[in-house]
C-alpha cells in the first residue's frame, strides 16, 4: 500500500522526493533512492524531522550505492574522454557524466557530489551535474581549477552555514589530489 501511495504521487509530481504520512502516534516517510527500491521510515510524532534529514540522506546514499554495486547491476564504464580543449555547450551533459564517472578526477568529483547530497539532499545530483556543465563552459576541468567549481557550487548552495559544512566535507578529497599533482 505504501509503494502504491508513493507511485501515485510520483505520477502526479515528477520531482517527488518523499511522501510523509502522519498518523496519531507515528509518521511514515517513504523515499525511492533507486528505481523500484524503497526506503520506508517509521518514527513517532515527537521526532524532530529536520534532525533526521542528514541521516536519512546518508542512508539513501548508502542504499543506492549498495544496490548499484550488486554484481547484476554493474554497468560497463564508458571509455574515458581525453580533453584537449573546452567542451562545446551542445554536448556538456554527456561530457559532465563522463567527467564524473571515468576521468582521472572522478573519485574526487564523486566525493564532492556525495558531500553535496549531505547538505542539499536529493536535488544534489541535478545541482552537481549543472555545476559541472557550468564549470566546463568557463574553465578547463582540472584539479587546479576545482576552486572555480567550488565557487559555482557555493552559489547553488546559497547558505553560508551549509556551504561551510560542504567545504569541510570535501576538503580532504581536494587536498589529497592537489598535493599529488
Amino acid at each position: 500500500s505504501l509503494i502504491k501511495i508513493f507511485s501515485a504521487g510520483d505520477k502526479g509530481f515528477s520531482d517527488l522526493a518523499e511522501v510523509s504520512l502522519y498518523y496519531e502516534e507515528s509518521i511514515v516517510i517513504i523515499h525511492e533512492p533507486v528505481d523500484k527500491h524503497y526506503l520506508i521510515i517509521f518514527c513517532d510524532t515527537e521526532s524532530k524531522l529536520n534532525r533526521l534529514k542528514r541521516p536519512i540522506n546518508q542512508i539513501k546514499d548508502d542504499l543506492k550505492q549498495a544496490i548499484e554495486n550488486r554484481p547484476e547491476n554493474k554497468k560497463v564504464k564508458p571509455v574515458p574522454v581525453v580533453k584537449t580543449s573546452r567542451v562545446n555547450s551542445g554536448n556538456t551533459g554527456l561530457q559532465a557524466e563522463r567527467l564524473l564517472n571515468s576521468s582521472p578526477m572522478s573519485k574526487s568529483l564523486q566525493a564532492m557530489r556525495v558531500s553535496l547530497a549531505k547538505v542539499m539532499g536529493p536535488v544534489a545530483k541535478i545541482i552537481f551535474i549543472d555545476a559541472l556543465n557550468n564549470w566546463m563552459e568557463i574553465d578547463q576541468p582540472s584539479f587546479a581549477s576545482i576552486p572555480s567549481l567550488i565557487d559555482i557550487l557555493g552559489n547553488e548552495i546559497n547558505d553560508t552555514a551549509k556551504f561551510k559544512d560542504y567545504r569541510g566535507g570535501i576538503l580532504p578529497y581536494i587536498e589529497k589530489q592537489t598535493i599529488k599533482r
